[in-house]
């Protein structure tokens, strides 16, 4: 698909002026009399062009937003065959008796809300999103420092608060906003060589990493160090920064290793299939079993009631079973377009910030959902990480909503780019 960019048109000469009638446009030189016709500007032969109405996905690829759509489609229909399981699941715990599609029911809301986030993202020109990243960074990091202080555990983590019903995961917000605030403070090098740009950039990335860690949350922290890179490296990451870099992140995973029991228990599980609880990955491997290459049909799911996360670490083993290897082709499929063609609108952009900082974003939801689809099919150890857009989740909805429009409105076609400027 092409990108079409805006290109005024040239003005007119100065000894000639166009006169309108409807959709043809004739140029008569200066002084030229006109007939009576054309001395109409309003009636039937003549009238002034009102102004277009601009859409709200102006300037926007249409092509990614097709795919987004196609994906939050996607993840409505899985939720229909999760939410029954889930919703009887909680009753068993001693819990209230909910309605069969609650789960459901709650996704769609999710949905529309995150369809209104990413529009409104999606219009802010460049400096707005600069702006609109830091606000949601500060917000973000003292939600993200509360929740290890007084957030609710679960499975040796602490990473969640509570509000009036609703569990929310700081750091699904906080990545986007490092992210953008990390491109532009990278791209202030190409302008302002003397300024201390780089070791900024790298606190706001070691001040969230490090938070995360404490929480501890493995899984965030490997992603935003991922997303980080990538946006480095587009600003210009010296070889010897990469080496450094993918050293010190092999380093700290032999540490966390020895350090954590939940990530030894996971990794000698990776690695000794014979004796480690397997329980919750054998049951994804059956659903893709069972699946085949047209999957079961909807609804048909029966793996299904021993994933004890079916509606969202574990939603893509839900569409293994239901729709088959064709299916899971198609979801794959909708992931690597999106994330390939963002990142080839990124490499459009001439200005310097706005490249660096969307190459980050799309990166956040390509490799999101690669660990996502590789624990699924058991390439690498059970992380507890959502699938962007088909996993149930207000947090990583929101999140990702947030993440690709800020995104798409740095890769907007109607926005400059052929500037290098502070913004």
């Amino acid at each position: 698909m092409s990108v079409d960019y805006f290109d005024p048109e040239p003005a007119l000469p100065r000894d000639t002026k166009a006169a309108t009638f409807g959709q043809a446009s004739v140029q008569k030189p200066r002084g030229e009399p006109r007939d009576g016709a054309e001395a109409k500007s309003f009636g039937s032969l003549g009238t002034l062009a009102k102004p277009a109405k601009v859409s709200p996905w102006a300037g926007i690829d249409i092509g990614l937003v097709s795919a987004i759509l196609a994906l939050l489609a996607i993840g409505l229909v899985l939720s229909l065959a999760a939410s029954p399981v889930m919703a009887a699941r909680e009753a068993a715990k001693g819990g209230a008796e909910l309605d069969p599609f609650f789960f459901t029911l709650r996704h769609s809301g999710f949905i529309v809300a995150a369809l209104l986030m990413m529009l409104v993202a999606s219009r802010l020109p460049a400096s707005m999103v600069r702006r609109g990243a830091f606000v949601l960074f500060v917000i973000s990091f003292l939600l993200l420092a509360l929740a290890r202080l007084m957030g609710s555990a679960a499975n040796g983590s602490q990473r969640w608060m509570e509000f009036g019903g609703f569990t929310v995961q700081p750091s699904e917000f906080i990545k986007p906003a490092v992210i953008v605030m990390c491109g532009w403070l990278l791209a202030q090098r190409d302008l302002f060589a003397r300024g201390p740009w780089t070791a900024l950039a790298f606190i706001f990335f070691a001040m969230t990493a490090g938070l995360m860690l404490v929480q501890p949350d493995v899984g965030q922290t490997a992603l935003l160090t991922a997303a980080f890179m990538a946006t480095f490296f587009v600003s210009g990451l010296p070889m010897v920064w990469a080496l450094s870099m993918i050293a010190g992140a092999g380093l700290l995973g032999v540490g966390l290793y020895n350090l954590l029991p939940y990530i030894k228990r996971r990794v000698d599980a990776f690695l000794d299939t014979g004796t480690a609880d397997r329980g919750q990955i054998d049951a994804s491997l059956r659903a893709f079993e069972a699946g085949g290459l047209f999957g079961a049909g909807p609804g048909q799911s029966t793996t299904i009631k021993n994933l004890p996360h079916a509606h969202n670490d574990f939603i893509f083993a839900v569409a293994a079973e239901e729709f088959g290897a064709i299916g899971c082709l198609v979801i794959i499929a909708l992931f690597g377009f999106i994330t390939l063609r963002g990142l080839w609108l990124a490499s459009l952009v001439q200005d310097g910030y706005r490249r660096a900082a969307a190459a980050g974003l799309f990166t956040v939801f390509g490799v999101q959902a690669m660990i996502n689809l590789m624990v699924n099919v058991e390439l690498i150890p059970t992380k507890g990480m959502t699938l962007p857009f088909l996993s149930y989740g207000g947090s990583s909805m929101i999140g990702t909503a947030i993440t690709l429009g800020f995104a798409l409105a740095l890769t907007r076609s109607d926005n400059p780019r052929t500037q290098m400027k502070p913004v």
